[in-house]
Parts: C-alpha cells; sequence; structure tokens
C-alpha cells in the first residue's frame, strides 16, 4: 500500500495504518521499521504521489519515533532532513486551495517534530536533535510569521506552533535560551 502512488487513497489508508500499528504495537514495530521508513522516504521523494498525501506522510513519523522512542535516532538525521526540507515552502500566493495545502503540510511537520521530540526524549537524546535546532526553529518561525500576516492562517498551525515550542524548550532546556529568544 505504501508503494501504490498511483492509487492515492490506497497509499492514504496505508499511512494511516502505519500510524494505528505504531500506536498499538509500541516498541514491537521496531523489526518492521527499517521497511516502513524507506518506504515512506521514497513516497515523500515520488513525483507521481499527488500532494496531498505528503502531510500524512510526514505527519506518521510522529507516530513511529514516539512508538520506538530512543531507537528513532537511527532514522532521525534523515527525516529530520526531510521534514527541513518539507518547511521550506512559504506562502507567496492568495490562491485559497494552496494556502490550505501549505497550512496541512506545515501543521503535520510540526507534530512530526513534537513527536520525534517525544520519543527521543524518553532516553534523553537530545543530542539527536541538537545539529537541526536552529534550522527548526527558523521553520517556527516563518510559521509563526505568515501566521501573523496571513489573515488565512491555520488555527491547527499556530496549536502545533505552541506545543512544539513547549516541547522543544523542555527538551532541550538552556540550551535553547539562545535560539528561542
Amino acid at each position: 500500500g505504501l508503494r501504490n502512488v498511483e492509487e492515492y487513497q490506497v497509499c492514504t489508508c496505508a499511512v494511516g495504518v502505519v500510524g494505528d500499528l505504531c500506536r498499538a504495537l509500541g516498541r514491537e514495530v521496531s523489526s518492521v521499521c527499517d521497511d516502513i521508513v524507506r518506504a515512506l522516504l521514497e513516497l515523500l521523494q515520488s513525483p507521481s504521489l499527488t500532494r496531498i498525501v505528503k502531510p500524512q506522510v510526514l505527519a506518521v513519523f510522529a507516530d513511529i519515533a514516539m512508538a520506538i522512542e530512543a531507537d528513532f535516532q537511527r532514522y532521525a538525521p534523515l527525516v529530520l532532513h526531510m521534514l527541513q526540507q518539507a518547511g521550506e515552502v512559504t506562502i507567496t500566493t492568495t490562491d485559497e486551495e494552496i494556502i490550505e495545502y501549505i497550512n496541512s503540510l506545515r501543521e503535520a511537520i510540526l507534530e512530526a517534530y513534537a513527536g520525534i521530540i517525544q520519543g527521543l526524549k524518553t532516553e534523553n537524546k537530545q543530542d539527536v536533535l541538537l545539529p537541526f535546532l536552529e534550522k527548526i526553529l527558523e521553520f517556527a518561525s516563518r510559521c509563526g510569521e505568515d501566521s501573523m500576516i496571513q489573515p488565512r492562517r491555520s488555527d491547527g498551525v499556530v496549536k502545533a506552533l505552541v506545543a512544539l515550542l513547549g516541547d522543544l524548550g523542555v527538551f532541550v532546556g538552556s540550551y535553547a535560551v539562545p535560539l528561542l529568544s
């Protein structure tokens, strides 16, 4: 299902099943995570996949990270890099459909970051996130700025942004003070 990019509804359902399995099985899903993460990263890079599936793919990384906790560190560099790339999209249009898509993409990225933080936090794996911290905060700042000037901002993005900043403050502690200010 994760490789069926032509049938985006099947792909969407498969992504949802991955999230459900992660929440249900917890650490037991670790044994198949290599294949799942590889398939998800391939989906994100696929030019054939319709864009409406991509936010769901990004968000499911939160479920994976919270399920396998510190074991997520082996995927963190690839996933965090992919999240960083996806987060570089900016709102430069007044097209309502594109703004809605960008908001859903941003909300998914923020949720993924928060889930990764929560998963890594269980065993104090802050060092995994530190190389990406500045880029995460740049993305958060961009979301906040766009939310202030965009009359059609998404409340979901604002809520996810506030939650992420709180999680980051707890996760990296005093290291984040100069960056957060």
